[in-house]
């Protein structure tokens, strides 16, 4: 099994500090997993028309549908199985389990979320012992939270992305991602 690390970037709305981290953290991991490779997709663009133009309380759904739509695009790419997200016991709580269904319908490979039935804490200590735990790098969330429980009909979430051409946006990131080629190296 072959891990492709992507990091979804939503500069210039927000400072680098996510970005160094996991930058850092993927140099940690490169210890554990030789011949790591991190992906830095451009989301800014995307995070901007989602943000600015939807005031519906959608924005998380979006925002997650649209960033596991661009991951399924980069499995293709790499030859990849399945997606790995990363929502905790917390998070799907936040937006109720119906939400995983929404967001997984933006694609088709498998989504797997090995966090989902961890607290915040309990990852925490595990990302503590092996050295990539940095509270101040968790300040900025990717996703704006949802305000409020929506029951929304999956037709309608797909026209509004339809109509921020989601796709397009995707397509166009897609040439402009960076590759850090990360290796084992004898000091980690």
């Amino acid at each position: 099994c072959t891990l492709h690390p992507t990091f979804f970037d939503p500069r210039p709305h927000a400072d680098g500090r996510a970005r160094k981290y996991a930058v850092g953290a993927a140099r940690k991991l490169a210890g554990f997993y030789p011949k790591l490779e991190l992906r830095i997709f451009p989301y800014g663009k995307i995070f901007r028309a989602i943000t600015e133009g939807i005031s519906q309380g959608l924005e998380n759904l979006l925002c997650k549908r649209a960033m596991i739509r661009a991951a399924e695009v980069i499995a293709g790419q790499v030859g990849g199985a399945a997606i790995i997200g990363d929502e905790d016991l917390e998070k799907i709580a936040e937006g109720g389990v119906e939400s995983l269904g929404v967001i997984d319908d933006a694609c088709e490979l498998p989504v797997l979320r090995p966090l989902a039935g961890m607290v915040k804490e309990d990852i925490e200590k595990i990302a503590n012992r092996i050295g990539i735990f940095d509270p101040s790098a968790h300040t900025a969330n990717m996703c704006p939270p949802p305000s409020h429980p929506t029951a929304l009909k999956l037709e309608e979430l797909r026209e509004i992305e339809e109509g921020l051409n989601i796709d397009a946006l995707i397509e166009s990131a897609l040439p402009r991602i960076k590759i850090i080629k990360l290796r084992r190296s004898a000091w980690t």
